[in-house]
């Protein structure tokens, strides 16, 4: 698939009361517009921040995202451009609009009205999108971020550390996993998973959770461990309705996924996976997601 020229993101903000659901609009003055908020990426930012960012930065409201949407593709002056989606929740007092040039309304909408006043139909078709979903929690699932090479190392492997373009990949994922609301830090007690998210679990004040379950010696010792405790997680994860990170190792990774009933696929350094849990565990997404971190 041909790579976008543009880069964009965008959240559909649901707020599900008992008797109606509602979406967060914005007015852009400079199209006489009705949009779902977004905007496009920064120099070496993920999606997913950049739709948290211009969440708040267009309509001062904080959100945490909860999972992928359809992203969305269409033609402009500069090439192609992509659109990412998300849906998101809003949590705190909102903040100021900073973006009081591009957006000069903000508006929360029942969704019936919503779909009538949202101007392009792909805007519409992800809201009916995130409505059509169930409350879900987030699960990351991380690679841990670039370590020394094991033929460089000389002690223990679990003890190999990264790598300084390993440690520029662990402080990358501070804003990314910041847009889920990431509130619980799980890790292999291998030095270089630990080191990969710690920073996060340092930047939000949160205890990091180091299992021996999910290191490679044990997943060498009984390959079945690392898809029971992962399964356990993703029950917890959505029970308890606690956004939550961990990282593991490539070996042991499909294991992992495999325990929270994610498709397999292949793992780079530093990347996750997002996936949306019901309140039973059960995966829903309506995509495939993998981020890349700190390229």
């Amino acid at each position: 698939m041909k790579q976008p020229d543009v880069r964009a993101a965008g959240a559909v903000v649901l707020r599900r009361e008992a008797d109606e659901t509602e979406v967060l609009v914005v007015h852009r003055p400079r199209y006489d517009d009705w949009s779902l908020p977004k905007g496009k990426l920064d120099k070496g930012e993920t999606d997913a921040a950049c739709a948290a960012r211009e969440v708040a930065e267009e309509t001062g409201v904080r959100v945490r995202l909860t999972a992928p949407l359809s992203p969305h593709r269409y033609r402009v002056q500069a090439g192609l451009k992509q659109v990412d989606w998300w849906l998101a929740e809003a949590y705190g007092e909102p903040g100021d609009i900073q973006d009081v040039h591009e957006v000069d309304q903000t508006e929360w909408l029942p969704v019936s009205e919503a779909i009538e006043w949202l101007s392009y139909s792909d805007e519409r078709d992800r809201l009916m999108e995130a409505v059509a979903l169930p409350p879900v929690t987030p699960l990351v699932i991380v690679r841990h971020a670039k370590a020394l090479p094991r033929k460089l190392w000389a002690a223990l492997d679990s003890e190999r550390p990264i790598t300084d373009w390993g440690r520029r990949q662990s402080r990358a994922l501070i804003p990314f996993l910041t847009a889920f609301g990431i509130r619980r830090v799980v890790s292999s007690s291998a030095t270089r998973c630990l080191q990969t998210v710690n920073p996060y679990a340092r930047a939000l004040a949160l205890p990091l959770e180091g299992w021996r379950e999910l290191t490679e010696e044990t997943s060498a010792r009984d390959p079945d461990v690392a898809r029971v405790v992962a399964a356990e997680l993703a029950v917890h994860t959505a029970r308890n309705a606690t956004a939550t990170v961990v990282c593991g190792h490539r070996p042991v990774l499909p294991a992992m996924l495999e325990g929270v009933g994610a498709p397999p696929q292949p793992f780079a350094t530093a990347e996750a996976l997002v996936v949306a849990l019901t309140n039973d565990g059960t995966p829903v997404t309506s995509r495939s997601l993998v981020q890349r971190i700190g390229r």
